[in-house]
């Protein structure tokens, strides 16, 4: 097993062995830290994340959300996404991994994103990421240039994560106890 593998196993288990309580007041003061945000609340169309197991919930927040565009990820072929708009929760639909994602409407909404959420299992202070190991978010962010926040429960933050010439850095990181400046 690499670094990479190993570490990302490592922190898949820290994040697991977070109670659901803990999680749960985790999540609600990194949506308080996002929300605290510059970039976030000037932002006018962001691109969230659905929490798919024991990811940061930010879920809760969306209804507070007025005058915002709110996109989800939606899978598209050549291992790629596209941002969708949401809609209402009872428009989603497991996607092949059992992510909720929106219908696909045709439209072309990525070049309005100004901030995407990005989810991950290990953060560097550098913003360097690790995600679950498919390279959707390094390859989404290769073609954007607008701001990138990351949000992880403390724990997920490490002293060094390996990085690949194909990983993308976030801009930001936000923790339940700290907002990351990456670069």
């Amino acid at each position: 097993m690499n670094q990479k593998s190993e570490l990302r196993s490592q922190m898949k288990q820290v994040r697991e062995d977070l109670t659901e309580d803990s999680r749960k007041e985790k999540s609600t003061k990194i949506i308080e830290n996002l929300k605290t945000l510059p970039e976030f609340q000037k932002s006018q169309h962001v691109l969230f994340y659905y929490t798919h197991g024991k990811e940061v919930d930010l879920l809760p927040m969306l209804g507070d959300l007025e005058g915002k565009g709110i996109y989800f990820p939606r899978l598209t072929e050549n291992s790629m996404f596209k941002a969708m708009p949401f809609k209402s929760m009872d428009s989603l639909d497991p996607n092949g991994y059992g992510i909720e994602e929106p219908e696909d409407d045709g439209g072309e909404y990525d070049s309005k994103i100004d901030l995407v959420i990005v989810p991950g299992v290990a953060f560097d202070e550098a913003g360097n990421r690790i995600g679950m190991g498919k390279g959707y978010y390094d390859r989404y962010l290769a073609k954007s240039s607008c701001t990138t926040v990351a949000v992880a429960y403390q724990e997920q933050v490490v002293d060094n994560v390996p990085v690949e010439p194909y990983d993308k850095a976030v801009d930001i990181i936000i923790t339940d106890q700290n907002i990351y400046r990456c670069h």
